[in-house]
């Protein structure tokens, strides 16, 4: 298939993808309109703040992709921005946790400006020991963290190494592998609009704790909103996506086929 080809298939999955998803789409407006909220109660001063508070504009920055793609079906692409964006947040704890970690932060690419160094973009065994997967989300079994350590995990291993978790999506047709772009499958689809949502409701609520911890004035209606940003995203997929009621799953209801 040529690229040209390929992309009027995106588009016209695009166009019928927005008649279909409006309730989604409507969600992730509600929840774009929360994030702004908290820029404009938390404004982010420059120096003073860098980089746990910076790190939110990260996670606002990926969310605002996150609808595209799935409109387009580019469903592994979309789980990628989730888990930078759960990542970030995982940073945003350590640093609020343990402040004297920013310079180990800032500092972890020492030859990232060396073009002929073979260590460009190694990080130093500092930060790879302080940032850890482990150190990002710590033991704590309450969401939100919970949700975003698991969801990370899961990521990870099918949407962004290349392990066997990168071969789920690979079906059989006339005796040879083939290997969609996109996605198609609205019920696989839908699955993967409310995991989005449901980490992007969970990083909102981590981020409270984040700047409670940082000391900054959260307010009660901006906390309550988080929480109803939860509860109605989970209200509209029992009546979307039933089949989902006992739990969001990880990033590709395939993994297990």
């Amino acid at each position: 298939m040529k690229i040209t080809d390929h992309i009027a298939k995106e588009r016209e999955l695009f166009e019928t993808a927005l008649s279909v998803y409006p309730q989604e789409l409507a969600l992730f407006d509600k929840l774009s309109l929360l994030y702004d909220r908290f820029r404009g109660e938390w404004p982010i001063r420059v120096h003073a703040d860098l980089p746990p508070s910076a790190l939110f504009l990260v996670v606002s920055t990926q969310m605002l992709g996150i609808p595209t793609l799935l409109l387009l079906g580019r469903t592994t692409d979309a789980f990628a921005l989730i888990r930078r964006a759960i990542e970030a947040t995982g940073v945003a704890r350590v640093l609020t946790e343990n402040p004297s970690l920013e310079s180990v932060y800032v500092s972890a690419y020492p030859n990232v400006n060396d073009p002929n160094s073979l260590t460009q973009f190694e990080p130093t065994r500092e930060y790879k020991r302080a940032f850890s997967t482990k150190k990002l989300f710590g033991v704590a079994t309450d969401d939100p963290w919970r949700h975003l350590r698991v969801t990370f995990a899961s990521i990870s291993a099918i949407h962004s190494h290349a392990g066997l978790g990168a071969l789920i999506s690979q079906v059989v047709r006339s005796g040879q592998l083939f290997m969609p772009a996109v996605e198609t499958d609205h019920r696989e689809l839908l699955r993967c609009w409310y995991s989005a949502l449901a980490t992007f409701t969970a990083i909102a609520e981590a981020f409270v704790l984040i700047f409670r911890d940082q000391g900054r004035t959260v307010s009660n209606e901006s906390a309550r909103e988080a929480l109803a940003a939860r509860d109605e995203m989970q209200r509209t997929m029992a009546m979307r996506a039933p089949w989902m009621a006992h739990g969001i799953g990880g990033p590709s209801s395939r993994a297990g086929s």
